[in-house]
């Protein structure tokens, strides 16, 4: 027992950025990825991968430091489920690319890396939402116009309507004025 050490153990970080060709059809199929040291354990696992391009984070144990490290492996298994279970569904084979980083360094490096594409697309972003500011301030102003130009509309309308049956009153009325002195004129000549 006196010869019976603890493990010594430390951890390193691992990022794996994953890379997947082609959309995964989900109503067919399934994959997940398991993460696996040298002793079974499972160190992450990440069911029903969707995203084509995929970033984690492994925390690796260290058991032994004395073999520097030369027994340290860690097993990166796919599972391909197929879901669908019909007989003519095809689930498509898939190809995946890793790229491995090991230690902090390499992650902050990753991490600024994409930092950086976060900044210009918070730029974008901005540039975006004043965009959709100023349509938001066009669309109030033409609901402002509008309802001006509703009242325009209506008030030429009405002098309209009026002018129109103010026309067809004088043309009633000479009509008639007419009618009254053609009458008059034929009684006077005996015509009628």
């Amino acid at each position: 027992m006196e010869n019976d050490k603890p493990f010594e153990m430390s951890n390193i970080l691992i990022s794996l950025d994953i890379h997947i060709n082609e959309p995964i059809d989900a109503k067919i199929q399934q994959l997940n990825l398991n993460v696996i040291d040298r002793h079974g354990n499972t160190l992450r696992r990440k069911n029903n991968l969707q995203d084509q391009n995929i970033q984690m984070v492994v925390d690796f144990p260290l058991y032994d430091h004395r073999n520097d490290y030369k027994l340290e492996y860690l097993d990166l298994c796919f599972e391909n489920i197929k879901i669908d279970q019909s007989w003519k569904s095809v689930p498509k084979d898939i190809e995946a690319y890793i790229t491995l980083k090991f230690g902090v360094p390499e992650i902050l490096k990753t991490y600024q890396e994409n930092s950086k594409e976060l900044l210009t697309v918070k730029s974008k972003l901005f540039k975006i939402e004043n965009e959709v500011d100023q349509i938001i301030t066009q669309i109030r102003q033409m609901l402002s116009d509008e309802s001006k130009l509703r009242n325009v509309n209506e008030a030429i309308l009405s002098n309209f309507s009026l002018f129109g049956i103010l026309i067809v009153l004088i043309l009633i009325l000479s009509g008639a004025v007419q009618l009254w002195w053609l009458i008059n004129c034929m009684k006077q000549k005996s015509l009628l």
